[in-house]
């Protein structure tokens, strides 16, 4: 699944990692010493996640986060 890059997105791709993986934001809260509402905020639309709560939800999963350089797009100017 390829999204966009802002911090709704990385929330967006997070969830998505843990339903894949069939654990709830319950367990990572309880296992990682997390309170579920500040971790259910941090991944919700609008959220503003911490890295360092991004890399321990990355790490617990055992995935790693990887750099995608951007396509360019051109602009379209009229004249």
């Amino acid at each position: 699944m390829i999204y966009k890059s802002s911090m709704k997105a990385i929330g967006q791709q997070i969830k998505h990692a843990l339903r894949k993986n069939k654990v709830s934001l319950y367990r990572v809260a309880k296992d990682l010493g997390i309170a579920k509402e500040s971790l259910y905020r941090s991944l919700t639309n609008g959220g503003n996640p911490e890295w360092n709560t991004i890399k321990r939800i990355v790490d617990y999963l055992n995935y790693e986060v990887k750099l995608v350089k951007k396509t360019r797009e051109r602009s379209i100017t009229k004249k």
